[in-house]
């Protein structure tokens, strides 16, 4: 997984149900700084953020990860 400095996100993963009806999924992490580190931002699956704010600055490293939706 690449950023290249990027300016917004979006997680085209899907959901799944387990056996006791949670939805899951795979979300996105995106941090500020490399290697994880500084602001970070976690989108769900089918989710994105189209422009990042200011304060956030741009994308230089991110992560997937499993996660329990909502």
């Amino acid at each position: 997984m690449g950023f290249n400095d990027g300016a917004s996100v979006w997680d085209g993963a899907t959901t799944r149900k387990v056996g006791d009806g949670a939805q899951w999924g795979r979300c996105v992490t995106v941090y500020h700084e490399p290697g994880y580190e500084g602001r970070s931002l976690t989108v769900l699956p089918g989710r994105g953020i189209a422009q990042l704010p200011a304060a956030f600055g741009h994308i230089r490293s991110g992560r997937f990860h499993n996660c329990r939706q909502p």
